[in-house]
């Protein structure tokens, strides 16, 4: 499906700050100079004897040896290879978050033995490293780059399933305002959410997902990057990036970063993200969303400083709203 007009948005990229030698300190705060007998773990050698003519294993032959010697590895190599296994943002093939200096400091150059104290000191001190280089983990403005809305590919249009929901899931709806003249592939609740935004009469377009614009996600170690907001909204001052079904509620730490996003101001136009709930929620502990009534839909957003759950009685109504907040 063609895009009707260009549209542009920044782009959002995740940033760990200008200063890595911060997280450089990050590292070096968490492994001490280890002796040498911390360092070392003896290693057990088992040995198994196969007998082909009985397809069977000599018990009687298997035997099992100490040895004072164990495969070794630099702790640098060890750490790269465990915070890049949490999040490859971290550390990947074609580098790491912190400066290219710090592996050869004495700290980092230790070798030491798989399953020795030192291994499981550095194992039980991963924690306060991820918890402490996500305090540094935050997003920005790409200012140089921007996406441009693209052609929107419609999935089995008007397939004819037997089943009733994947039919009406899968019909091509028109849509007068929208960016895309049709689409497809909406649930009722995300339908209900697209027609009352193209009541507006403002330019919006449903976004791929995988494919199309993304926040990064501002929380490391959550097995997925990117958030792909439902839909983008263009108002006079800002965007909207609109989740009709807060799937990226379930972690606090996410929520509350995603938010954030609307603390970034850009020259151009503030981008803004907003959950959508179907059904009355109010904020609880930490700001995590509890359901009080299974009618009207909720607006989950930030404004100011303070996050926000505010409750209409139709999508239209919540749709009106996305114009002046």
């Amino acid at each position: 499906m063609p895009v009707k007009k260009e549209v542009f948005v920044s782009k959002v990229a995740e940033t760990f700050g200008e200063d890595l030698e911060i997280l450089d300190q990050i590292l070096l705060s968490n492994v001490p100079l280890f002796s040498d007998e911390s360092l070392r773990s003896k290693g057990k050698m088992h040995t198994r004897v196969l007998d082909l003519v009985n397809s069977c294993e000599d018990l009687d032959l298997n035997k099992e040896e100490t040895k004072d010697d164990n495969a070794d590895i630099s702790v640098w190599e060890y750490l790269v290879s465990r915070l890049g296994t949490y999040d490859n943002r971290i550390a990947r093939k074609s580098g790491t978050c912190f400066t290219p200096f710090v592996k050869n400091d004495p700290k980092m150059k230790q070798r030491m033995q798989f399953g020795s104290d030192a291994m499981l000191q550095i194992n039980n001190n991963l924690s306060n490293i991820t918890r402490l280089l996500n305090n540094e983990f935050h997003l920005e403005y790409e200012y140089d780059d921007i996406y441009a809305v693209k052609s929107f590919n419609l999935v089995s249009p008007d397939y004819q399933y037997e089943d009733l929901n994947k039919r009406n899931r899968y019909k091509v709806n028109a849509f007068k305002n929208a960016l895309h003249s049709e689409y497809n592939g909406l649930n009722k609740f995300e339908l209900e959410i697209a027609e009352s935004i193209d009541s507006l009469g403002v330019d919006w377009c449903r976004n791929p997902s995988k494919t199309g614009y993304n926040i990064p996600i501002p929380e490391i170690g959550q097995g997925t990057s990117n958030f792909f907001p439902d839909f983008l909204l263009w108002t006079k001052n800002q965007v909207w990036a609109l989740d009709p079904k807060g799937s990226h509620l379930i972690n606090d730490a996410i929520f509350l970063k995603l938010m954030a996003v609307s603390d970034i101001n850009d020259k151009r136009l503030r981008l803004k993200v907003g959950f959508v709930l179907e059904g009355e929620y109010i904020l609880g502990i930490n700001n995590r969303p509890q359901l009080q009534s299974k009618n009207g839909c909720t607006l989950i957003y930030k404004k100011n400083s303070s996050i926000r759950a505010k409750s209409y009685p139709t999508s239209k109504e919540l749709a009106k709203d996305l114009l002046v907040l």
